[in-house]
This record gives C-alpha cells, sequence and structure tokens, in this order.
C-alpha cells in the first residue's frame, strides 16, 4: 500500500512538473512510452471511453463535460496532496478536487465547454502547425508551434459561444479520438501485437497525427450527422399538415 502511495505521488509529481508547469508537451517518444506503460484495464478504459465520446459525444455531452471536470480536479487535488507528507492527503484532497470541479461544470456548463474547447482547440492548432511545419521543413515555424496551439485556443474557446453545437461535436471527437487510438496502440504495444508499431509511431511524423485526425473527423461528421436528422425528423414532426 505505501508503495502505491509513493508511485502515485511520484508520477503525479513528475506530470504536472515536466508537462503542466512547465507547459511542455510530450514528444512523441515520450508519449508513446507512456502508452506502452499503461496496464490492461487502463488502455481497454481508454478506447471504450474515447469510442462513446466519439459516437456520442453531443448526445451526451453534459456527463461527459463533467466527467472530464471530475478527471482534471481529481489530478489537480491529488498533485496538491503530494506536495504534503500526508499518507491519504492526495487521495482525499483528489476526491475533494473532483467533487468542486463537478458542482461547477453543472452549474456553469457552458464556460467549462469554452474551457475545455480552448484546450482541444489548442492541442488542434498545434498538430495543424507541427505537420505544415514539418511539411515545408522550417524549423523556425517548428520552434513556434506554440502560436498554433494559442491559435487553436482562441478560436475553438470562442466558437463554443458561436455555435455551442458544433464547437461540442469538435470537443468530443477529438477527445474521444485522442483517447480510443492511445487505447488501441497501448493494447497493441503491451500485448506486442504490432512490433513494429513503436518505431513507425516514433519515426514517422505524420502517422500519429493522422491516426488521431481521421477519427476524430469521422465523429464529428457522424455526430452532425445524427444531430441534423434529428432535428428535421423534429421540424416534420411540429410541423402542421396544410388545410
Amino acid at each position: 500500500m505505501i508503495v502505491a502511495q509513493q508511485t502515485t505521488r511520484d508520477y503525479l509529481q513528475q506530470l504536472f512538473h515536466d508537462y503542466v508547469l512547465k507547459a511542455h508537451l510530450p514528444t512523441r517518444a515520450e508519449y508513446v512510452d507512456g502508452l506502452a506503460s499503461l496496464g490492461p484495464l487502463q488502455a481497454v478504459g481508454l478506447l471504450l471511453a474515447g469510442a462513446a465520446f466519439l459516437v456520442y459525444g453531443f448526445k451526451y455531452f453534459k456527463a461527459f463535460i463533467i466527467i472530464d471536470g471530475a478527471v482534471i480536479g481529481a489530478l489537480v487535488g491529488g498533485y496538491i496532496g503530494t506536495l504534503s507528507r500526508g499518507g491519504n492527503l492526495p487521495l482525499l484532497l483528489g476526491m475533494a478536487g473532483a467533487i468542486v470541479l463537478i458542482v461547477l461544470a453543472w452549474k456553469a456548463l457552458k464556460y467549462a465547454v469554452g474551457i475545455l474547447g480552448a484546450a482541444a482547440g489548442g492541442l488542434l492548432g498545434y498538430g495543424v502547425w507541427y505537420v505544415i511545419a514539418v511539411s515545408l521543413d522550417n524549423a523556425g515555424m517548428l520552434r513556434h508551434a506554440w502560436a498554433g496551439a494559442l491559435i487553436g485556443a482562441v478560436a475553438v474557446g470562442l466558437l463554443t459561444f458561436i455555435v455551442f453545437r458544433q464547437a461540442v461535436m469538435i470537443l468530443t471527437a477529438l477527445q474521444g479520438s485522442l483517447m480510443m487510438v492511445s487505447g488501441v496502440c497501448s493494447i497493441l504495444l503491451l500485448y506486442e501485437l504490432a512490433p513494429a508499431l513503436r518505431d513507425e509511431l516514433i519515426s514517422n511524423r505524420y502517422l500519429l497525427c493522422l491516426m488521431i485526425a481521421v477519427p476524430a473527423m469521422a465523429g464529428f461528421v457522424l455526430q452532425f450527422a445524427t444531430e441534423s436528422g434529428k432535428i428535421r425528423k423534429d421540424r416534420k414532426t411540429t410541423e402542421k399538415p396544410p388545410v
């Protein structure tokens, strides 16, 4: 038990110190190694949750936004707890953080969607800028990929207040694709079902972006088509028959 608490404490401290406080996105090698270190249940959980976000993102977006808030609150609270020497403090503060953000997300749903949409837009903008910079072999542009993340964050964050429905679809489709692809890759790496996958993911600059982008676009189209069909059906049922 003590070893598990210490492992969790060290992991949360490293996660926040390396990637949040330093605003450093993981490299492809770090990302792939992180996927390879996941357990089977975590990988399957990512796969199933990602598929749900991808296909049913808009239909159940309230529940999904609250789940996101709970996870973020638990991670932040757990990290704050690791800064102390209390044995159970990370768990208690993690639970408290999850409850606080669940309540905030429930009471201020549109603002929660705006914040998460900005985060998804930042990831999307970074990815687009990165692909363009690599295609042009422009090292200077690649060093300023943060500008693409900033543009994407502002654009999608504002879209959530202008075209709320489509912005929610972008957010849930992108998040679902990222989770689902991560789960699939983790399973393949864990059981060595694709021996060359690790090297391909690290060496190929476009593969990981395409693996996330293609399902995300498919999920957005599926959600948009489903919701549009539902709206048309509702309009037909509410229209008065001609006299």
